[in-house]
């Protein structure tokens, strides 16, 4: 955690101010960047353009086929299916019923779900988006909802989901697909929808018709929009002689249908052989379609639909894994070779063993019962060359140990690669109620996707890719600019250490750069092993250890003004396979995604120090320091860099707020960089306009460039937002396109 010398001085600082003009390009979403080569696109919170604004609640019910539709618009349109039916006041009758919305229904504008002829009120909504890793343990990301609905007269609110579930269950029988069974209706598919009224200086509503600000992403039922489908977990309420108050917790669909207990789990085990990750991960997904086929084939059925499974990879992650192979030289275990493949006694005998060849470049996996698909997935990636070629030194899987050293038995990699990770998202469809299970059948389709870890801390890898700025920036203290942060805690645990089998390893990214964080030496990571006699998986686990560990060394509690780029989804969409991928936003090109890297922030401190006697004005401290980044990285940080780890959402009586738990980065010495980041280095020219003196390229916190000659150059036209538009020309850090590595697994 490093404070950094002030943003900027000069011309500079005249024009690093949050102006509706100088916001301009980032509103615009016009960037020269290549898509998801960096995320700055928009800085700054964009609710700050209005005057006032205010927020709006709905919660829907819906039929699996709008459900379907309104999945296919990326989640933008509740009304697709409506739409498709060629109804424009069908809303009813093509599955989309409001349940409950805050400030109450407009009668003249929207229909109400039968049973619904009052208003119910919705307040004390909390998002809580648990960003994969330190916050939940997986490679996956999780967002857990809760709300409240208020009923000033009566009970009535179960009663008249009944209603509307009679309603819509009428609907869905004329279709063909009648859901004969489902009686609860709370065990029915809801949306919660998010929407922002902003109005301007003039008291005018900014809306799709007169979007006076440039806010870009207006449209008609509202501004910066957002659709959750959720599935309720709990309704709790209290009968007091006064209002009554419907406490509900729901979960993501996606999140809780494709990595829950019920069906995110390989119930039967899995054993099979393969060459490299990809088909591993394959033959697990035809084992579990097949599993689901065998529930319906037997006789009685135990299922009368099955689940269907599918995997879908962006980003080039299906090639990525193809390449990486189960097979390794660390690997010594030849008892994990594939061999003659019997599979029953009768099988094994002399004469298949005369023709058995063992294949050393197959391994034999076996997975067992009731292991969570998501840890299967995650032994295969990390076990396989996908993270091997990345670490600098592999333990092998030999049963002694070297007698000459009297160490573990080791393997060097003098030039590792750059390190990457990955992310595993869910998208659900074709759900179909199954009378003789009493659940929805579905379609569940994992999306994998590479996921970037520039901030790492551990001894065993390589860098990640380059520090790729932040998604947002704020400005703290004495500055008189600080508009969005309410609250800020930090913690310093200075009794966190690293630990790893080999000290001598060990170098400044290990010790987090200048923080100095203690490394243990011989002692073993708290990950799993599976797959791995003794020591084989250490190194990397130091790494999935530094990923997953819930705690750090100096971490943040930031309470900020509500942002809704910050409303982050957990899942990929099926539009984004049609569109060039996109590692930081979501499809409005705006929404923070985490799927593709890690998240950060900036923080520029200013300190206030005294009256300075001769000038009368107040002396600020620009250079407020925790420790020191190195020099490259200085350079590119706007004061202290961040690693959002969890957002939580609050919305409650008018006020919208957010609280980031952070991590406070830190960055190990240049000089250790790996081969493929300094040679992608020296290909950029030096001190080029828009990069320092290292090549990283800089931008301020208006989307414009910090090269000193480039900002006076621009502070002398005369229409900033014009020439500021195009300004924004960054490289593209994706300087490892294999992004390979691990070792193999059984």
């Amino acid at each position: 955690m490093t404070g950094l010398v002030g943003s900027s001085d000069g011309d500079y600082g005249a024009l690093n101010t949050q102006t509706v003009a100088g916001q301009a390009q980032t509103n615009t979403g016009t960037s020269n960047n290549k898509s998801g080569s960096n995320p700055d696109r928009r800085l700054y919170n964009p609710l700050s353009q209005f005057a006032s604004y205010t927020y709006n609640i709905s919660l829907y019910m819906i039929t699996p086929e709008a459900y379907d539709a309104f999945i296919q618009t990326g989640r933008k349109n509740i009304y697709a299916f409506q739409n498709a039916s060629g109804g424009a006041s069908a809303n009813l009758k093509a599955g989309v019923y409001l349940i409950a919305q805050s400030g109450g229904v407009n009668n003249s504008t929207q229909k109400r779900a039968p049973g619904f002829e009052f208003d119910y009120y919705i307040d004390n909504l909390k998002l809580v988006s648990a960003v994969q890793g330190a916050s939940t343990g997986t490679s996956t990301n999780v967002t857990s909802i809760s709300f409240n609905v208020y009923e000033q007269y009566g009970f009535s609110f179960i009663n008249n989901l009944k209603k509307a579930q009679d309603a819509l269950q009428a609907y869905v029988a004329g279709t063909g697909r009648a859901q004969k069974g489902l009686q609860n209706p709370t065990r029915q598919f809801f949306i919660l929808g998010l929407r922002f009224i902003g109005y301007d200086k003039l008291g005018n509503i900014v809306d799709s018709t007169q979007d006076t600000l440039n806010v870009n992403t207006a449209n008609n039922n509202g501004l910066f929009e957002t659709f959750y489908d959720i599935a309720l977990t709990e309704v709790k309420f209290k009968l007091t002689g006064k209002i009554v108050t419907y406490e509900i917790k729901a979960a993501s669909v996606p999140s809780k249908e494709a990595f829950g207990t019920k069906r995110g789990l390989i119930d039967l085990g899995a054993n099979f052989e393969a060459s490299n990750a990809y088909e591993a991960i394959q033959k697990i997904i035809d084992k579990l379609n097949q599993d689901q086929q065998n529930l319906v084939n037997q006789s009685p059925q135990a299922i009368k639909i099955a689940d269907r499974y599918e995997v879908e990879y962006l980003g080039g992650m299906d090639d990525l894994l193809k390449a990486a192979t189960v097979a390794s030289k660390a690997d010594l275990q030849k008892y994990t070779w594939a061999g003659s493949g019997a599979t029953n006694v009768s099988q094994s005998n002399d004469a298949a063993a005369l023709k058995a060849t063992p294949n050393s470049q197959t391994r034999t996996f076996s997975i067992q019962g009731t292991t969570p698909i998501v840890q299967a997935i995650n032994q295969i990636i990390s076990q396989s060359t996908y993270l091997l070629d990345a670490l600098k030194v592999v333990y092998t899987t030999n049963v002694e140990p070297n007698l000459e050293k009297k160490t573990e038995n080791e393997q060097q990699n003098n030039k590792p690669s750059t390190v990457s990770w990955y992310n595993i998202s869910a998208v659900i469809s074709n759900m179909e109620w199954d009378e003789s299970r009493a659940d929805f059948a579905m379609k569940i389709k994992y999306i994998i996707t590479p996921y970037e870890t520039p901030v790492i801390q551990n001894s065993y890898t390589a860098p990640g890719s380059r520090y790729y700025g932040p998604h947002k920036r704020y400005k703290y203290w004495y500055t008189g600019e600080n508009q969005e942060i309410i609250f800020y805690e930090q913690v310093l645990n200075t009794a966190f250490f690293n630990v790893a089998l080999k000290p001598e390893v060990s170098d400044s990214q290990g010790k987090g750069g200048a923080v100095d964080v203690p490394i243990k030496a011989n002692q073993r990571q708290n990950q799993p092993h599976i797959g791995k006699l003794d020591v084989g998986a250490e190194a990397q686990n130091a790494y999935l250890t530094n990923l997953f560990d819930p705690k750090g060394f100096a971490e943040a509690k930031i309470t900020i003004l509500g942002d809704p780029d910050f409303l982050m989804p957990d899942s990929e969409l099926p539009q984004s396979v049609q569109e060039v991928y996109n590692r930081f936003y979501g499809p409005n090109g705006f929404t923070v995604k985490a799927n593709g890297g890690q998240v950060f922030i900036e923080i520029d401190f200013k300190e206030g120090v005294d009256y300075n006697t001769n000038t009368g004005l107040y002396d600020i401290n620009s250079s407020v320091l925790f420790w020191r980044y190195p020099e490259n990285v200085s350079k590119v940080i706007q004061g202290v860099s961040y690693h959002v780890i969890k957002v939580t959402s609050s919305f409650s009586n008018g006020k919208f707020t957010q609280v980031l738990d952070c991590r406070i980065n830190t960055f190990s010495d240049p000089a250790e960089e790996s081969s493929s980041q300094r040679e992608a280095t020296t290909q950029q020219t030096p001190n080029a306009p828009g990069t320092n003196a290292s090549g990283s390229n800089t931008t301020g916190s208006t989307g414009l460039k910090n090269d000193p000659t480039f900002v006076k150059k621009l502070a002398t036209e005369t229409d900033i937002k014009t020439r500021s538009s195009g300004s924004n020309t960054t490289a593209n850090d994706d300087n490892d396109p294999n992004l390979s590595s691990t070792l193999p697994g059984a």
